[in-house]
């Protein structure tokens, strides 16, 4: 057994402090403190409440996981134990320590650094976050959907006097379209005393993405006609509004004008924007001879051909189709390339071609990643996946989605169950397509919300066709 492997068994095999300590002093003693392994998990143990007065002794730990090169995983280790403890003042100035070496955070350190503005405001400690952290929970709130934690955030800004800059109010109109409160949003944007080009653009973004193609285009002059001069970002977002209205003509225009008026480059997002107005529209070949002109050296040229392959499955255009998922299995081996690939197929009858898809994935060792959505309800997030059995209330869950399912058929919907794969039953076809992460979490709204109250579903995976 290597020294690792004896560090981590001997870990999981302390019941009390007294043993922690001595299994700490294995790695100490064998130089493995640099390890992220060897250091936290005697960390994440010595936190937890089940080891009675461990939480004072937790502390010097915590000051050990120290690097010239610091990384994510130590600022996480080091925060989830402070939280654990219920320093959330210190967790916090870790936090900032981390914002200032340049990391940035990710999925594990979001819920922590919630957590600990929630227990400061629990506490109501004296602690003030500076505006790089509160800037930093506001990301994060944005992120998971937070939208509760992020009005109270807003409030304490208010309640503290601080000055509405540039970077908050940005952040702020920014959490609240990304947690489906456009109103919010605006209001935050008209009141700013100052606001730069990526202000701008983050509040023509939030139109766009929320269906309101006019507004974006409005805002979008509104911002020339104060000379403020559009970046290659702004164009994304007026490309995007574009998109989502399904204005096509306005869209070529805008892409015409950008390099043509304002001399900035085509970049992949910008041919992915005007690709997927295209296609939206139901012109698919058109938006397969503009992603073939985009330069060899451009990066993110996936996304771009993603946008194809949805349209061309929108549009059952199986020609594009195959061009598309030749082109993206080059550039990234995903299982969504193959599955709608093959869904492709199935829905227009070829159903020979839709297995060999499934057994090239087979071959290939390519798993298919369920569809995940999540809910924010009291504080907590609740994640789905498609077919979903772990969640304590997934009998009732699923009770209601039938209910819900009646109401639908009553108005004359029925489930597009084309492109489900041909070697089920119509009835097994039904049920695959009913319980969709999506489907599930809205379902579990329904349950747990006032009907008044909106639902924000959040890491939607669409189901094209349902």
């Amino acid at each position: 057994m290597s020294r690792m492997c004896y560090v981590l068994s001997t870990v999981e095999r302390c019941k009390g402090v007294w043993e922690l300590k001595q299994a700490h002093s294995l790695p100490v003693t064998w130089g493995l403190c640099g390890n992220r392994l060897a250091i936290s998990s005697p960390l994440d143990f010595s936190s937890r409440p089940t080891l009675g007065g461990s939480i004072c002794w937790a502390r010097p730990i915590v000051s050990q996981i120290d690097n010239p090169y610091p990384m994510v995983y130590q600022f996480n280790s080091k925060i989830k134990s402070l939280v654990s403890m219920h320093a959330y003042e210190d967790a916090l100035k870790v936090y900032g320590s981390m914002l200032r070496e340049g990391l940035h955070p990710d999925n594990y350190t979001f819920p922590c650094i919630l957590k600990a503005i929630v227990g400061l405001q629990d506490q109501e400690s004296g602690t003030e976050p500076d505006e790089a952290v509160l800037v930093s929970v506001l990301v994060a709130c944005a992120h998971l959907g937070a939208l509760d934690l992020g009005w109270w955030i807003h409030g304490y800004v208010g309640r503290k006097g601080m000055k509405l800059s540039i970077r908050l109010g940005t952040a702020l109109l920014d959490m609240y379209s990304k947690c489906g409160s456009l109103d919010a949003s605006q209001r935050v944007f008209e009141d700013m005393p100052q606001r730069d080009v990526v202000c701008w653009n983050s509040m023509i973004m939030a139109l766009a993405v929320h269906g309101d193609a006019d507004g974006a285009l409005k805002l979008f002059q509104r911002m020339e006609a104060y000379v403020l001069r559009p970046d290659d970002i702004t164009f994304v977002a007026v490309l995007t509004a574009c998109s989502h209205g399904g204005l096509v003509e306005e869209g070529r225009r805008q892409f015409e004008r950008m390099s043509r008026i304002y001399g900035i480059q085509h970049k992949t997002e910008h041919y992915t924007c005007m690709a997927d107005a295209l296609g939206r529209a139901g012109f698919v070949d058109e938006a397969r001879k503009l992603l073939q002109s985009i330069p060899v050296c451009n990066t993110g040229e996936a996304l771009a051909w993603r946008a194809l392959l949805s349209a061309s499955w929108h549009y059952r255009n199986i020609e594009s189709a195959e061009f598309a998922a030749e082109r993206l299995l080059q550039l990234e081996p995903h299982s969504g390339v193959y599955s709608l690939l093959s869904n492709i197929y199935a829905s227009a009858g070829k159903f020979d071609e839709s297995q060999e898809i499934k057994k090239q994935m087979k071959e290939r060792g390519v798993q298919k990643t369920p569809g995940c959505s999540s809910i924010v309800l009291d504080g907590f997030v609740h994640e789905f996946v498609a077919g979903e059995k772990a969640h304590p209330e997934i009998e009732e869950i699923y009770i209601k989605w039938e209910e819900i399912k009646k109401e639908l058929m009553l108005c004359g919907y029925q489930a597009d169950v084309s492109s489900v794969t041909f070697d089920l039953e119509e009835e097994e076809k039904e049920y695959s397509v009913h319980h969709h992460s999506e489907k599930l979490v809205i379902a579990y709204a329904f349950m747990k919300l006032e009907p008044d109250v909106p639902i924000r579903v959040f890491e939607f995976v669409v189901d094209l066709g349902n």
